[in-house]
């Protein structure tokens, strides 16, 4: 078996915060670099670098996510 969390795991925490990067950004109206903070002291707990790469790497990807 592997080490870390699985892709099944990372792909759920992923697109939850997506849609709560979507959520803070176009709705709530907040500021990036005060959304990026949110999310990563706040709600994710993971680096604001790593929250930047995966919202960049969704982009890159022209990606959805599925309701």
């Amino acid at each position: 078996m592997g080490k870390g969390r699985s892709k099944e795991l990372i792909q759920s925490r992923n697109t939850k915060l997506l849609r709560r990067y979507y959520e803070l950004t176009e709705i709530d109206r907040l500021r990036f670099d005060d959304t990026i903070r949110k999310l990563s002291n706040e709600e994710f707990f993971i680096s604001e670098t790593r929250i930047i790469e995966i919202i960049q790497r969704f982009y890159e990807k022209n990606d959805y996510i599925d309701s």
